[in-house]
């Protein structure tokens, strides 16, 4: 069965206007604007009883922009230029790491019958326990993997002679992150009021489970455009990670309104990971504020507080929702009294607990109990793991463990190494400054969300962060683009705030 979906009209209409564009810059960055609506689907497709696989909207787009993307490397002979000999020097260790996950697809097969797996379409659930067999989606996470890795090399490759698509790339994650945190609070508000959200649209992809209806008592849990909090925490991480560095860069005041309010958002996620992010960034963002200037220091701690303060507001004003909604349903003095006992769980202790006692809940334990069965298939596997896409985890490191066993996670732990050598050897300094605003802001954005992602997020193919990561590699690339493109944004912030580097004091 082959099922269109509301979004196909969105997605159809935007891709009319890249087309009428003609720009092949506008192509990518739609692109990348619509790989954060990861619960969306622009058609589903039943391969049998009960499985799906949906095709999200940025997938459907990548794969109508990577023959472009090829088309124009080969008209410009770029096969054969340094550019492309240089982008496989930098891609080598995903290349190598992509390879190996392909390698593992036999792994299914020789070790058959012999494991015990968490399936990765069964839930995470302690009791979600199988025989290891082949399945289909050891076929669609290797497809997944490798897709990932030829376009955002493709991206790459167009960035490094390009420098324009970065550009046009940074502006569509600005952009669509500002979609995410409009569907948040669109879902806030429509959980306690009559606001409509279109969820037939948002959460329209039939191969994942969707988690929007989620909610503690009065405390609505936020997923906004992806399938669940964790998810929703994975990105906003990143997003709030970029503008704090972002605004230490430029001094743009319109970077800590982002933050602001991407922060808030991150903790009214509920996602305990999320309020591990949360923290995390805040402290590193106030120590390097801290190297910078005392006035810089105070308007990072302030905009700090005011995230924590409006989702503690944000807390509260849900419980008197709930509590209002309790009595006005009420009908006698019990019912009454049942709904004032619902003041009991307030504010002050939702998010101690959340993040404190998320280990003691079913949901926790559910979580330990697949990380640990995967860290338990290492010595049955002989360290080789049981194979891309065999068992399903709750964080990216035992998800990594469990499937690619030490092998990949090695390659994983080399290919960040190189990574991060290839941009010290490229002049990169953890400092905000005019030169690396760009490349310094994508690299704590990605390292963010990897750090939330090393908790709860145990999946390797978010396409927002493959994204990223191209741009990032694009920029490696060109160091000298890098530079140009931050120096602008730089220049346009000092024209408005009439100083630069002497204007902020340092």
């Amino acid at each position: 069965m082959f099922a269109f979906t509301p979004f196909s009209f969105i997605v159809a209409g935007a891709f009319s206007l890249a087309f009428l564009s003609r720009s092949h810059n506008f192509f990518v960055a739609t692109c990348s604007f619509f790989s954060v609506f990861q619960a969306a689907a622009v058609f589903n497709i039943k391969i049998a009883d009960g499985y799906y696989i949906g095709i999200q909207p940025g997938y459907f787009l990548a794969l109508a922009v990577l023959p472009l993307l090829i088309y124009r490397a080969r008209l410009d002979n770029s096969f054969y230029s340094r550019y492309f000999k240089e982008a496989v020097s930098v891609y080598t260790p995903l290349l190598i790491f992509g390879g190996y996950s392909l390698f593992s697809l036999a792994f299914p097969f020789i070790f058959m019958d012999n494991l015990y797996v968490n399936p990765p379409r069964g839930g995470i659930s302690s009791t979600n326990l199988a025989l290891l067999r082949p399945a289909l989606t050891n076929l669609s996470q290797a497809g997944y993997l490798s897709f990932n890795i030829v376009f955002a090399f493709f991206v790459s490759l167009e960035i490094s002679k390009n420098a324009r698509l970065a550009r046009f790339m940074i502006i569509a994650y600005l952009v669509s992150g500002a979609v995410v945190l409009a569907s948040a609070l669109l879902q806030l508000l429509s959980a306690h009021t009559q606001v409509y959200n279109p969820v037939t649209v948002l959460y329209s992809n039939l191969g994942y489970s969707q988690l929007f209806f989620q909610a503690f008592g009065d405390i609505k849990r936020l997923n906004a455009t992806f399938t669940e909090p964790s998810l929703l925490a994975f990105y906003l991480t990143g997003y709030y990670a970029f503008s704090l560095w972002s605004f230490l860069s430029t001094a743009k005041f319109g970077y800590i309104y982002i933050s602001v309010f991407s922060g808030m958002i991150l903790l009214l996620t509920t996602s305990a990971s999320g309020y591990a992010g949360f923290f995390v960034v805040s402290i590193f963002a106030l120590c390097v504020a801290a190297k910078l200037h005392v006035r810089i220091l105070r308007q990072v701690f302030f905009s700090v507080l005011l995230a924590f303060l409006g989702a503690f507001l944000g807390f509260r004003a849900q419980e008197l929702a709930g509590n209002l909604k309790a009595q006005e349903l009420a009908g006698n003095l019990k019912a009454q009294e049942l709904a004032g006992n619902l003041k009991g769980s307030g504010s002050r202790d939702f998010m101690v607990s959340g993040l404190i006692q998320k280990g003691k809940s079913q949901s926790g334990s559910d979580r330990f109990s697949t990380d640990m069965n995967s860290l338990r298939l290492l010595p049955k596997s002989y360290g080789f793991g049981a194979g891309i896409g065999s068992t399903r985890s709750s964080s990216l490191l035992t998800n990594i463990l469990g499937n690619l066993g030490i092998p990949g996670f090695l390659i994983s732990i080399y290919t960040g190494y190189a990574i991060i050598r290839r941009l010290r050897r490229g002049g990169l300094k953890f400092y905000p400054t005019e030169e690396n605003h760009l490349t310094g802001g994508i690299t704590v954005s990605i390292a963010a969300s990897l750090f939330v992602g090393m908790i709860s997020v145990p999946d390797l193919n978010p396409l927002f962060l493959w994204n990223l990561l191209a741009i990032l590699m694009g920029l490696m690339l060109c160091p000298a683009c890098a530079i140009s493109l931050g120096q602008q944004v730089w220049a346009l912030s000092s024209e408005r705030r009439g100083g630069g580097l002497k204007g902020r004091g340092r």
